[in-house]
């Protein structure tokens, strides 16, 4: 049985988590817990609850489907149900639902150092952290003191590249077409050695991958 205090303080004629009952009346702080009662919410589940409607207390509430979840009957889930609903497909997932490194797709010699150069300068760059998933591909491009987590994906129309760390993103080129993809990097990255690094990152996978036997890739991932 979850705690009890942890429900949120109700104001007069209002419930904090939107319930109501048929006539349009707020729950009472005991049909809240009643209510929680009978769906067995745990103390975690109702914390996050919590979190999740001081975040903005006008436009969310227990009904919201956050986690984008339907139920078997192809209704939207609540948010309690819905978590709990996401948790179980992370947590039935097959082994081959998890990434896998692309490196051990490949035979071993494949060239993820290479050289970037500007003007009179030269450096050793890397592709470190290589994973495949469903879309789109990932992996840590290493140079000149840089660490730079990137994102590349095929949307069937165009290959895109995205930095959440920068919080940005682009349109590319094919990947072998280096010189075309490190304009636009550099004007993303805000600095052309990362953006030189970057473009030839991606051309030393890109065109491995092109290249390469997709059965042990998903289908969906292509340059």
């Amino acid at each position: 049985m979850f705690d009890t205090g942890l429900v949120m303080r109700h104001n007069k004629g209002c419930n904090p988590y939107g319930l109501t009952d048929n006539d349009g009346n707020p729950y009472s702080r005991k049909d809240t817990i009643r209510l929680f009662e009978e769906i067995d919410i745990n103390d975690e589940e109702l914390m996050q609850l919590n979190r999740y409607i001081r975040e903005d207390r006008n436009h969310h509430s227990y009904y919201d489907n956050v986690w984008k979840e339907v139920d078997n009957e192809g209704n939207d889930c609540n948010f309690i149900s819905g978590k709990r609903l996401f948790d179980d497909s992370i947590s039935n997932k097959t082994e081959n639902d998890q990434p896998k490194e692309i490196q051990n797709v490949y035979e071993p010699g494949v060239p993820y150092s290479f050289e970037c150069r500007y003007k009179n300068s030269r450096w050793e760059g890397k592709v470190a952290d290589l994973y495949s998933h469903s879309g789109y591909v990932e992996f840590t491009v290493i140079g000149r003191g840089s660490s730079i987590r990137t994102y590349i994906g095929n949307s069937g129309y165009e290959i895109w590249a995205c930095f959440p760390t920068y919080n940005k993103g682009c349109s590319l080129a094919e990947p072998t077409d280096v010189f075309w993809n490190t304009e636009k990097l550099c004007q993303v990255l805000d600095n052309i050695p990362d953006g030189i690094t970057v473009a030839n990152a991606i051309a030393a996978i890109g065109s491995q991958i092109t290249d390469g036997d997709y059965d042990d890739l998903d289908n969906n991932v292509r340059f």
